[in-house]
C-alpha cells in the first residue's frame, strides 16, 4: 500500500509494498511521483480506479499486478489517495532477501566506501546503492530507471558516446568474468569523481534478462594524493639534484682553492698581504720564516714593526699608497730592510700591487730575500780585485779603450812605454791613443777598433 498526496507523491509506504518492489527503505521513494518512480504506465492514480498496473521492480523486472486507488478525504487536511496492490503468486514467489538483512548488507558496503551499482540492457539504473547516492548527489528514487549518460556522466560527452561503448561491452561480455574498467562520475554540486569499477555480467534465471552489476571504489583523493606525492617528490629530486650540482661546484672551488693556497703556501716567494692600515692580513710560509716567525705571530700587526728605520731605506707603509691596481702595473720594484727575529737585518727586493677583494682594498706585495744575492755579489768582489792586480803586474801592454780609442784602463807597462804617468791617461775624456804617434799600423789598429 502506499499514500499519495494531491500531487500523486507518495508520502508513505508499508513494508509489504517495499518488500514486492525489492526496496531497502521508505526514503528511496518518498517524495518521489508515485507512476514515474513505480510504475511504468501513467494515468493510473486517479481515484476510483481500478485494474492491473505494469511495475517496475527494482531489479529491473516488471510485473502486472492488480491494483486499486481510493481517494482520502480528511478534515483540514488536503485530499489524498491510498493505492493498494494484491501481491500475485509468481511476484510472491520471487526471492528476495529479507528487509532487515538486505539493509545490514548494504550499511556494510557503504561503509567500506564501495559503490555498487545494476544496469539493465538498456542502460538503465535499476540498483544504485548509498555509498552511490553519496558519491553522486544523486537518490535512489530519482535515478532508478535513468541511464548513466543522463545522470553521472560528464555532460561535455557526447551521449551517443557512452552509449555505445556501454552497448558494445554489452554485446561482448559472458556472464562470470570480471571487467576492470575506470570513469569520471560528474557530481551534482558539478565535483568530479574518479571512479575504478570492476564489472561482471549476471543473467538471473527468473526473468531471463541480463544485468551489468557494477562495484566500484572512489579513488579521486587517492589520486590527488598520489599527484601530490608525484609532485613533492618530483620537486625533491629538483632540489636534490640542484643541491649536489651545487655540492659539486662547491667542492671543485674548494679544490681550486685548496691547489692555489698550496700553491702561495709552499712557493718560491714570499707573498704578503696588508689592508689600507698596512696591518698585515695574510703571510705565506716562506715570508714568516724569513723573520723567523710562524704566519700567525705576524698576523694583525703593523708592517712598520718589522721594518728598519733607515732613511736610506725605502719604506713600505709609504709605498703601498701608490701601489698599481694589480701585479702587472709595471711599478719598478724597490728594496726595504726588515728586522729578523733575532735582530739580524734582512734585505728584501718588493714588487707591490693593489687588489680588491671581497669589496675591499688590500696591498699584495711580493718580497724576495736579498742575503743570499749580496753574498754573491761580496764574493765576486775579491777574484775582481785579484783580477786587476794581476793585470797591473802584466809585464806586456793591457789596454782597454772605447770606441773613440780613448783609454779607459791601462797597465803600467804601457804607461812606461808611452812615458806617462797612468793617471793622466785616465782623467776625464783620455787623450786617444793613436795621438802619440808611436804606433806602426795606426791605421789597421782603428780599423780593428771599428
Amino acid at each position: 500500500m502506499a499514500l499519495l498526496d494531491a500531487s500523486r507523491r507518495i508520502t508513505h509506504v508499508n513494508p509489504a509494498l517495499l518488500q514486492t518492489w525489492g526496496l531497502l527503505a521508505a526514503v528511496d521513494v518518498i517524495g518521489c511521483d508515485f507512476a514515474s518512480r513505480l510504475l511504468l504506465e501513467e494515468g493510473v492514480a486517479q481515484p476510483g480506479w481500478r485494474g492491473e498496473v505494469l511495475a517496475r521492480l527494482a531489479d529491473g523486472r516488471t510485473a502486472r499486478l492488480p491494483c486499486a486507488v481510493h481517494a482520502l478525504r480528511l478534515a483540514d487536511r488536503p485530499p489524498a489517495f491510498i493505492a493498494s496492490f494484491a501481491v500475485l503468486p509468481q511476484v510472491a514467489a520471487t526471492p528476495v532477501l529479507p528487509l532487515h538483512v538486505e539493509g545490514v548488507l548494504d550499511d556494510a558496503i557503504a561503509a567500506a566506501g564501495i559503490l555498487v551499482c545494476v544496469l539493465d540492457e538498456a542502460g538503465h539504473f535499476v540498483r544504485f546503492n548509498r555509498e552511490c547516492e553519496r558519491v553522486s548527489g544523486w537518490r535512489g528514487g530519482e535515478i532508478l530507471g535513468r541511464t548513466p549518460w543522463g545522470t553521472v556522466l560528464p555532460h561535455d560527452l557526447a551521449p551517443e558516446q557512452p552509449r555505445a561503448v556501454f552497448e558494445a561491452a554489452f554485446s561482448q561480455s559472458a556472464a562470470g568474468p570480471v571487467m576492470r574498467h575506470s570513469n569520471e562520475w560528474v557530481a551534482r554540486s558539478g565535483a568530479r569523481r574518479r571512479i575504478e569499477w570492476s564489472s561482471t555480467l549476471l543473467s538471473p534465471r527468473h526473468d531471463g534478462g541480463r544485468y551489468r552489476v557494477e562495484i566500484g571504489v572512489d579513488v579521486t583523493d587517492l589520486q590527488a594524493t598520489e599527484t601530490a606525492s608525484r609532485s613533492h617528490t618530483h620537486q625533491l629530486q629538483q632540489t636534490l639534484t640542484g643541491w649536489m650540482h651545487d655540492l659539486a661546484e662547491r667542492r671543485r672551488l674548494d679544490a681550486q682553492a685548496w691547489r692555489f693556497r698550496q700553491l702561495v703556501e709552499h712557493g718560491t716567494q714570499e707573498v704578503w698581504l696588508t689592508d689600507a692600515d698596512s696591518r698585515i692580513c695574510y703571510v705565506n710560509q716562506l715570508g714568516a720564516q724569513s723573520l723567523g716567525y710562524a704566519p700567525v705571530q705576524l698576523e694583525g700587526r703593523s708592517v712598520r714593526e718589522i721594518e728598519v728605520s733607515d732613511p736610506a731605506s725605502a719604506s713600505l707603509a709609504q709605498a703601498s699608497g701608490r701601489a698599481p691596481i694589480d701585479a702587472g702595473g709595471g711599478a719598478p720594484p724597490f728594496i726595504v730592510q726588515h728586522r729578523h727575529r733575532s735582530g739580524l737585518i734582512v734585505p728584501k727586493q718588493i714588487q707591490l700591487a693593489r687588489l680588491q677583494l671581497e669589496g675591499e682594498w688590500f696591498n699584495a706585495w711580493y718580497a724576495s730575500d736579498m742575503r743570499e744575492q749580496l753574498r754573491t755579489l761580496q764574493r765576486l768582489a775579491v777574484p775582481e780585485s785579484l783580477l786587476q792586480a794581476a793585470m797591473d803586474a802584466f809585464p806586456g801592454w793591457v789596454v782597454c779603450v772605447d770606441d773613440d780609442l780613448r783609454y779607459r784602463y791601462v797597465n803600467e807597462a804601457h804607461a812606461r812605454f808611452l812615458k806617462r804617468d797612468r793617471a793622466s791617461l785616465l782623467v776625464g775624456a783620455g787623450p786617444n791613443m793613436l795621438s802619440f804617434g808611436r804606433f806602426q799600423n795606426a791605421e789597421g789598429i782603428a780599423a780593428g777598433v771599428a
